[in-house]
């Protein structure tokens, strides 16, 4: 089964998507919402498979959801290290403006940087997943980090669009900087740090 699995992601990886650097019309949108569905372990593996539905806010007001028709949130990790194999989503917004209108599909794949675990019998998992591409309907491009915990049956999605930035030194060490693509290098990203965000990321 995992196999299959696999294939499916290496198969959707395979699809061209612009530069997750560039900005999207949907930088500032944040998706916050419930959770449902479960997680497997097999041959130090682990996947995740999750249903989410709830509130966006940002430039599209409105409400979001993800089925089996468009797409769940899944992820595919390493049990061992906890290291993201690959992770990808499918939502569809529907603006609280044209709530009868055709929603805004979104189409979410890979992790540049992201970290899982699963706990089969007990029902708790997580996954958070940075940096990772997106393209809408339309054609807009951009890139969107993820937040996922669940434990017992009742958890939480949050989904952030648009660059995210450092705000400790830490984050910035032991290539940290390499999370965020709007910086060239480790000083560049300390720098921005130690200003508080006046010295810009070199790729803003």
């Amino acid at each position: 089964m995992l196999s299959k699995l696999l294939a499916t992601s290496v198969a959707l990886m395979s699809i061209a998507f612009p530069s997750a650097a560039m900005a999207g019309a949907l930088d500032g949108e944040t998706l916050t919402g419930s959770t449902s569905g479960g997680c497997s372990d097999f041959e130090g593996q682990s996947f995740l498979f999750v249903a989410s539905r709830g509130t966006a806010v940002g430039p599209v007001v409105g409400t979001y959801t993800t089925t089996r028709k468009t797409g769940e949130v899944r992820g595919l990790w390493d049990t061992a290290t906890g290291s993201v194999i690959s992770a990808w989503f499918r939502v569809a917004i529907t603006p609280a403006a044209d709530p009868d209108g055709a929603p805004i599909v979104v189409n979410v794949l890979e992790g540049a940087t992201g970290v899982g675990s699963c706990t089969d019998g007990g029902a708790s998992y997580s996954l958070t997943v940075t940096d990772m591409t997106y393209t809408t309907d339309s054609g807009d491009t951009g890139i969107v980090s993820l937040s996922l915990t669940q434990v017992f049956g009742v958890g939480t999605f949050t989904a952030v669009f648009g660059p995210q930035l450092p705000t400790t030194k830490a984050q910035c060490e032991k290539n940290g900087w390499k999370t965020y693509p709007a910086f060239k290098n480790q000083g560049d990203c300390v720098s921005y740090v130690a200003t508080k965000g006046k010295n810009k990321p070199a790729r803003s």
